[in-house]
Parts: C-alpha cells; sequence; structure tokens
C-alpha cells in the first residue's frame, strides 16, 4: 500500500499506535525506564499515548521533570508477515503525569504517565515520512484501522463463550453446535462473525443500523448486534 497523502500517512501512524507489535521508550537522561517497574502498561486516548508506572518509579519521576522521550513503535497491524508489518512510527514529545490509577487485579495504585507528542515520523515501505502532529491527532482517525483489528481480537479471544451464543440465536441452533467463532472483520458500518459446526466453516455478515463515529457509539451497536455483555 502506497502512501502518497499526509492523511493517509497519518491513519497508518495512528493505526499503529492503537495497535503496536512491539515498544521501545527513550528518555533524555535515563538510561532504563524500565529498571525499577517491568510492569509498564501502555495505552493511548485519543491519539495520547499514556503508560501506567509504580508511584515514584524512574518514568513517573521524568514525567515530573516534563523530561523529553521517543516512543518507538513495531506495527501489530494486519496478519504476521503482512507488508504492513515492517512499518514503525516514531513519537518525539514530552512526558507528562496525568493522575493515578488503581489496578482492577490487585488493587495496586499507579501512576499514568502521557506523552504530549511533538513529533510524528512514519518509516513505511522504505520511506520516512514525517506526519504533522495535529493530522495525526485528528478526532476523524479515532476508529482507526489498528482500533477496530484491537477490538476484533479482544472479543475473539476474551469473548468466545458469547460469540458462540450470538451466532446460535442468529442462525437457530445450539451453542453446544458451535465449535469456535471469531470476528473475521469489524468495521464502523458492521461485522462479520466466522464460526465453525461439524459440517465446516459458515459466515456470517451484517451492517450496523448506523456508522459509528466514537468508541461508545461502535461498543453500543456492537453489543446490539452480537452480545449485551460484550465490552
Amino acid at each position: 500500500m502506497a502512501i502518497t497523502r499526509s492523511v493517509s500517512a497519518a491513519e497508518t501512524a495512528r493505526s499503529i499506535l492503537s495497535c503496536p507489535a512491539g515498544i521501545d521508550l527513550v528518555i533524555e537522561g535515563v538510561e532504563d525506564p524500565t529498571s525499577d517497574d517491568h510492569r509498564l502498561g501502555m495505552g493511548e486516548t485519543d491519539g495520547v499515548p499514556t503508560f501506567s508506572c509504580r508511584v515514584g518509579a524512574s518514568l513517573s519521576q521524568a514525567a515530573g521533570k516534563r523530561l523529553g522521550c521517543v516512543v518507538t513503535l513495531a506495527s501489530g497491524l494486519g496478519a504476521p508477515g503482512s507488508p504492513e508489518r515492517a512499518a514503525c512510527v516514531a513519537l518525539a514529545g514530552r512526558l507528562r503525569r496525568t493522575g493515578a490509577e488503581r489496578c482492577s487485579c490487585c488493587g495496586e495504585v499507579r501512576d499514568v504517565i502521557a506523552v504530549d507528542v511533538e513529533a510524528v515520523r512514519l518509516t513505511f515501505d522504505g520511506e520516512r515520512i514525517t506526519v504533522p502532529p495535529a493530522a495525526f491527532a485528528s478526532p476523524a482517525l479515532v476508529l482507526n484501522r489498528g482500533y477496530l483489528q484491537r477490538w476484533r481480537d479482544h472479543v475473539t479471544l476474551a469473548h468466545q463463550d458469547r460469540l458462540r451464543e450470538a451466532v446460535a440465536e442468529r442462525v437457530g441452533g445450539t451453542v453446544d453446535r458451535i465449535v469456535a467463532a471469531s470476528l473475521a472483520w469489524l468495521r464502523t458500518d458492521g461485522v462479520a462473525v466466522d464460526w465453525i459446526e461439524a459440517d465446516g466453516g459458515h459466515r456470517l455478515a451484517f451492517g450496523f443500523p448506523r456508522e459509528a463515529r466514537t468508541p461508545h457509539e461502535l461498543g453500543v451497536l456492537l453489543r446490539g448486534q452480537l452480545h449485551p455483555d460484550l465490552c
């Protein structure tokens, strides 16, 4: 896929942020930001990379000083071996502590660190492309390909029973007939489900009543079409 316009470069870069295969964090003046916290978690909110770290950890201290950093993300887009898996995006900016959160699993309180992105560079198909930060952060890219892929994979892996129930209800069968189910694709305007029975594989595709414009709307529409307990 050739990238010829800044909007498509921005979409690819944003999609990699939403669906990375690997993450490397370099902070000015900090030799190893993970040395005192090997459970660093990373996510993103509206195009802003965010980290979760132990209170008082090196990353948190660096954020308190507003140190500069570079986050390099390897692409997790597409299937393994696809051309897009060779892409990566580097995000340069400054760290900022935004608050704290409590882990739902162990109850530990952890600092939340954001990266205020000041420069974006996409490496794709042998090209290094500078992406305007404003284009990268555009609200129009919130439901990018990477976000939709991550949602698709999450639903398939974490909600297998609910997917099987949804298929059984749709086709009028029983759950025990459905060996396995998965989302074949997920778009802002619809979804397709693959499933396996004794007689082989099947696919069911259907559109949403309206096109999703936000993550919340996507969740509402997906639950409405498949299962109310999907998250």
